[in-house]
C-alpha cells in the first residue's frame, strides 16, 4: 500500500507551494490538516487554499461546517479518514498538509472517543481553575486519576480540565478510555517537515500578514461580524482575534491603525509558529528538509 505523505511545519514556512508542486508531480490529492479551514466563510485569515490552488490539486477536509458548530480532533479524524479512502480509491497518493500537530498526531497514532463536553460543567471547572489555580486543580485530578495526572504538567490547564470533566460526566477515569483505545493505521505514514532560518520565517510571516490585509482581511471580518456570533471559535484564532479587536475599538483609524494591526497579527503569528516548532520537533519520525533545497523533489521521491 502506498505511503501517506505528511508535509508539516510552522505557518508560513512554505508548505502550500511545495505541496502543490509535489502533488502534481506525484499524482496526489491534499488533505488539509488544519483546525480552521474546516469553517466556511473564514477564508483570508485562515490562509485557506484559493480556488485556483484547488483547481490545480483537489483539497479535502475544507469548508465542512458552519463557524457556529464545534469541530474536534475526533471529527477531523473521521473526515480525514473518509477523504483518504476516497483518494486511494481513485488510485492516487495522499498528502496530509498542515500545521496542526494535534490533528496529525490524532490521525497517525489513532484517536479514541471520550464522552462529549458538557458546556455547563466545563464553565464551572473553568471558574474553579481561575479561582484556585492550575496546581490545585492538578491535585484534584491526581486524587481521582493519578495515572493520567502523571502524564501531564501541573500547568497544562486544558488537559487537566478535560480529564476532570470526563470523570465528572462519566464516573470513569480518563486513563481508562485511553487504555481501551487500540490505534489503527490504514497505511504507513511518511512524515516530512519543512524548516528554514528563524529570521526568514519571520519575514515570511510579516509578508503574509501584509498580503492578508491587502486581500481584504479587515473587510472580511467586518462582514463576518454581521453574519455570525462573536463567540464562534474562528473569531478567537490568530488574525481574526486581532482584527475583531481592531474593529471593535472606538476609533480604528484605518491608516495608522492598520499598521498597528499588522504588527499585532505578525507578533501573534510568530508566537503560533514557535509553538508549532516546539510540537513538531518532539516528533522523531519527521524527516526535515529546507523548502529552498534545489534537490528536495528528488530527495523526497527517494523516500518512497
Amino acid at each position: 500500500m502506498d505511503k501517506i505523505i505528511c508535509l508539516v511545519g510552522p505557518t508560513a514556512v512554505g508548505k502550500t507551494l511545495l505541496s502543490l508542486e509535489l502533488a502534481e508531480k506525484l499524482n496526489a490529492e491534499i488533505v488539509c490538516v488544519d483546525s480552521l479551514v474546516v469553517y466556511r466563510d473564514f477564508n483570508i485569515g485562515t490562509a485557506k487554499p484559493t480556488l485556483e490552488e484547488r483547481q490545480r490539486v483537489p483539497h479535502h477536509v475544507i469548508d465542512l461546517i458552519s463557524p457556529e458548530e464545534n469541530f474536534t480532533a475526533f471529527d477531523f479524524c473521521e473526515a480525514a479518514n473518509q477523504a483518504i479512502r476516497l483518494i486511494q480509491k481513485k488510485g492516487k497518493k495522499v498528502f496530509l498538509v498542515g500545521g496542526s500537530g494535534l490533528y496529525l498526531k490524532a490521525l497517525t497514532r489513532g484517536m479514541f472517543q471520550a464522552p462529549p463536553s458538557d458546556p455547563l460543567l466545563k464553565k464551572e471547572l473553568e471558574k474553579e481553575m481561575e479561582e484556585e489555580g492550575s496546581e490545585r486543580m492538578y491535585q484534584k485530578l491526581r486524587a481521582v486519576d493519578p495515572e493520567w495526572a502523571l502524564t501531564l504538567h501541573p500547568h497544562d490547564r486544558y488537559r487537566i480540565l478535560r480529564a476532570l470533566e470526563v470523570f465528572k460526566v462519566s464516573g470513569k477515569k480518563f486513563s481508562e478510555f485511553r487504555q481501551k483505545h487500540n490505534p489503527k493505521q490504514a497505511s504507513p505514514f511518511l512524515k516530512i517537515g519543512l524548516t528554514i532560518e528563524r529570521e526568514k520565517l519571520y519575514q515570511n510571516i510579516e509578508h503574509r500578514t501584509q498580503k492578508m490585509l491587502a486581500d481584504g482581511l479587515i473587510e472580511e471580518v467586518s462582514g463576518l461580524m454581521k453574519k455570525y456570533p462573536l463567540t464562534c471559535k474562528p473569531f478567537k484564532s490568530v488574525g481574526y482575534k486581532e482584527t475583531l479587536q481592531f474593529l471593535q475599538s472606538s476609533s480604528p483609524g484605518l491608516s495608522g491603525g492598520s499598521k498597528e494591526l499588522s504588527q499585532k497579527i505578525t507578533q501573534a503569528t510568530r508566537h503560533l509558529a514557535k509553538g508549532q516548532w516546539t510540537w513538531f520537533r518532539k516528533d522523531l519520525e519527521i524527516q526535515w528538509f529546507s523548502p529552498h533545497d534545489s534537490q528536495i523533489y528528488r530527495k523526497i521521491a527517494e523516500l518512497f
